[in-house]
């Protein structure tokens, strides 16, 4: 996949068909993307389709736990998508895959048990942070929501979940960013600190 615009620095996902998410979408401080002028395309072979990676660049994320993984994706609704959201954050503390997986979409596809299980491997000091996560009360209607992230009572951006009409699922696009990132609490712990990542393993942050 091409950087279909090189006049704007962020993040463009394509994943295939109609399916794109583009900067403000994902997350940034604002609701806007994280400019970083270490930009790099890097090809990821998940279900064959390309990522398109900033550096420094990060996803979304809030909590307040109910019920099973499989009850919180099929409950109706704004709350649905807000508890999707807590209970994958809660599955990134508990570096619980199978969860995660079945949570972020309904394909819980081999190739997201490979890459969080891996992810979860990787030492990190930022993990200590994933309980200052916060998620707040979504917006939308229909079949999306956008899921309010905050990070110690800052805001981070927002969490795009969408409802495939049985279940509550993040956005296709963004899933996979946030897989690359090693989850989404991750991913938001990871734009506030400026890292980059690669299937889990992180650089360049900054403390």
């Amino acid at each position: 996949m091409e950087d279909q615009d090189n006049a704007h620095t962020g993040v463009h996902l394509h994943a295939g068909g109609n399916q794109s998410i583009s900067n403000s979408e994902i997350v940034g401080r604002d609701k806007h993307t994280y400019n970083d002028n270490r930009k790099r395309n890097i090809r990821l072979g998940l279900g064959g389709l390309a990522l398109l990676l900033v550096v420094g660049g990060g996803a979304t994320v809030y909590f307040s736990l109910p019920k099973s993984p499989s009850d919180v994706v099929s409950e109706k609704g704004l709350s649905g998508a807000q508890h999707t959201v807590e209970r994958l954050k809660q599955a990134e503390i508990d570096q619980d895959a199978a969860s995660w997986c079945l949570l972020a979409s309904p394909k819980d596809s081999a190739s997201c048990h490979a890459v969080m299980t891996a992810s979860f491997g990787q030492p990190s000091p930022l993990r200590a942070e994933l309980a200052d996560v916060g998620v707040g009360s979504p917006t939308g209607g229909g079949n999306s929501a956008s899921v309010p992230i905050t990070l110690k009572g800052k805001n981070i951006g927002v969490a795009p979940m969408q409802w495939d009409g049985k279940r509550w699922e993040i956005n296709p696009a963004a899933y996979l960013l946030m897989m690359n990132n090693g989850g989404l609490a991750m991913s938001a712990v990871e734009a506030e600190h400026g890292c980059g990542a690669l299937l889990g393993a992180q650089s360049g942050c900054k403390r």
